[in-house]
């Protein structure tokens, strides 16, 4: 590939020429980078059956569910808490309060959770954390998209 760059005539040509180099290290890379992990996983005696693969997914399915329960109980039950915490406050003073049950509250849950679960259910607090973070970077986008 790198002799080939010497017969290159235009800019264009040139970044096509580049991103083909590109896609095909990746595509080289990546093939080595799974079979060298299907060859660890197999070495360590971790069989990949459908039942092993199916536990794994239930209980990642299971951390997912668990955390749109606390969401939905945070968005829901509590929504209404920093009017009946500060009843004589003009909240429209206080922005922040609203991340209160919409980010705060469920990301500590998600914590928390998480760390319980942990050594028992790797599986279910894997789900937790991925919500967690699903539920972060969707709060970022929608802050810095909405200003």
């Amino acid at each position: 590939m790198l002799r080939e760059i010497d017969f290159i005539e235009s800019d264009w040509v040139s970044l096509w020429w580049a991103l083909g180099g590109t896609t095909a290290i990746l595509r080289h890379s990546v093939t080595n980078t799974i079979s060298s992990w299907l060859t660890r996983q197999r070495d360590r005696g971790g069989e990949w059956t459908l039942k092993s693969a199916g536990k794994k997914a239930a209980g990642l399915a299971s951390g997912i569910v668990i955390s749109a329960g606390v969401l939905a109980f945070s968005l829901l039950g509590l929504a209404r808490l920093p009017r009946a915490l500060f009843p004589a406050t003009n909240l429209s003073q206080l922005p922040w309060l609203g991340w209160l049950p919409v980010l705060v509250i469920p990301e500590t849950v998600f914590a928390i959770a998480a760390v319980a679960l942990w050594s028992k259910r790797r599986n279910a607090a894997r789900g937790i954390l991925l919500s967690g973070v699903a539920l972060a970077v969707h709060v970022i986008v929608h802050v810095t998209t909405h200003g």
